[in-house]
């Protein structure tokens, strides 16, 4: 690969900063109160200059996701290594998701946002590459329940489309629901995680065989 040249360089690195110091401005004053004059100070940058790596908020947004997906896709591939079933990969994919929310609750809020707000999508060119990165994770998703399905631990009636979306959308909203809510009525969070899970586990395991069962984390 040839290397980047000194410009090049200093280009990607002010990006960097960039989508630091607006990371560092949603966690702080929300989306919604954040503007881009605070940014640029955060940044140490002129407004014109964080212009002309970013479109607007909204595009810096998606930036900042996209910077949120790269962890999460990272964790789900370390959680989907060689040696586990379909049906403890999908656990310990859930318990990635988990972690993610706990070790990182500002970077979870940004990238569930866009459920609540209104985002302009088309005009942002950072738009496509936050998108493709939360595309990988459900490809990722379906490609474990297929090889659950494969090796005997998740029932084999499970349609891998219809089936992989409606997982991924109760474990993501699960998590995204449990990091809005105060009380849990005296439960404690990481039990209460942990049944959850076993909840979906026993849903979806293949009775029908040996296939091992996964075991209980938080």
């Amino acid at each position: 690969m040839d290397q980047l040249s000194r410009r090049d360089r200093e280009k990607l690195a002010r990006r960097a900063e960039i989508v630091s110091a607006a990371q560092a401005v949603f966690s702080r004053r929300g989306y919604l109160e954040a503007t881009m004059d605070e940014i640029a100070r955060e940044a140490q940058f002129t407004k014109r200059t964080v212009y002309q790596y970013f479109t607007g908020k909204d595009d810096l947004y998606f930036a900042v996701a996209q910077h949120a997906m790269d962890q999460l896709v990272a964790g789900f591939r370390a959680a989907a290594k060689p040696g586990r079933n379909g049906r403890e990969t999908l656990r310990s994919i859930a318990e990635a998701y988990h972690r993610f929310m706990n070790e990182q609750p500002d970077l979870f809020r940004l990238i569930n946002l866009s459920q609540a707000i209104q985002l302009d999508y088309q005009h942002s060119p950072h738009y496509r590459s936050m998108a493709g990165q939360r595309d990988e994770l459900f490809r990722q998703f379906a490609g474990v329940i297929q090889r659950g399905q494969a090796d005997g631990s998740i029932r084999r009636e499970l349609e891998p489309g219809r089936g992989a979306l409606s997982l991924f959308l109760l474990i993501t909203g699960f998590f995204y629901r449990l990091s809005q809510v105060g009380s849990l009525y005296g439960l404690d969070r990481s039990n209460f995680v942990s049944y959850t899970l076993d909840l979906i586990d026993e849903a979806i395991r293949d009775r029908s065989t040996d296939g091992g069962g996964m075991s209980s984390g938080g």
